[in-house]
């Protein structure tokens, strides 16, 4: 309902009209632009939010089912009202990635969902190459080699990048689902779309995912009436 989830940060600006199908929508100096819709009721996420697996599983398999791979998900609270984080992956043609962010908080009769996009622009591979080399190189002093498949294999799901430490045995993979190792999607996260490497690549859509879902935890508001919709009234049953 209009006025029920404010959104006020320093580096976003409410527009004027809001986008297709969006109730109201804000949008940033690098033309990122969030959009909240508000739903009927979501009981296929709201009946998992009290377990974190069973939440992940389903948007994993809704990634799936548009193509996408899952980079992270986690249930999280907003001023005390539960709701997920989550972003996802598509591997764009001929190359590049895009990057899908949201934040969906599933009330007993309505939901609402926060969405946003970012994809790759100009040279894409950058914040990958880099990655891969630096990990090459530090996996090599423990033992590890690097394994590439060979060229008609490795787009496929047969053959992975991988690391493996003659030793041990131990292998390590470029590309794994963060959850399910043996998950193999459409797409999976490389270890190029971890975190701790976005201070090196703010400008990577995956990065700017991040920082934009940060911004919207950080400027949420939500009104007295939703957080009071938001909590389940319990029926007595009288005999």
């Amino acid at each position: 309902m209009p006025g029920d989830i404010l959104f006020e940060h320093p580096d976003w600006k409410a527009m004027p009209q809001a986008p297709k199908n969006c109730e109201c929508g804000w949008v940033n100096d690098q033309g990122m632009v969030i959009c909240l819709s508000h739903f009927g009721p979501d009981k296929g996420l709201r009946d998992r939010m009290s377990d974190v697996k069973s939440v992940r599983d389903h948007y994993r398999a809704g990634f799936a089912k548009e193509g996408s791979g899952l980079i992270e998900c986690d249930v999280c609270e907003f001023e005390g009202v539960r709701g997920v984080r989550a972003i996802g992956k598509l591997l764009l043609q001929p190359n590049g990635a895009a990057y899908a962010g949201t934040i969906a908080m599933p009330l007993p009769k309505e939901s609402y969902v926060f969405n946003l996009v970012a994809k790759e622009r100009g040279i894409t591979g950058l914040r990958e190459a880099a990655v891969m080399l630096k990990m090459t190189a530090e996996l090599e002093k423990q033992g590890f080699t690097l394994n590439v498949p060979p060229p008609d294999q490795s787009q496929t799901k047969v053959a992975r990048f991988s690391w493996r430490n003659a030793s041990t045995g131990a292998l390590i993979y470029w590309e794994q689902d963060p959850y399910d190792p043996d998950w193999r999607g459409p797409c999976l996260r490389n270890l190029a779309d971890a975190p701790e490497h976005d201070s090196g690549f703010p400008e990577h859509p995956v990065s700017r995912i991040r920082a934009a879902l940060q911004c919207l935890a950080q400027g949420m508001r939500l009104s007295p009436e939703l957080k009071k919709r938001a909590v389940e009234k319990k029926r007595w049953k009288f005999w």
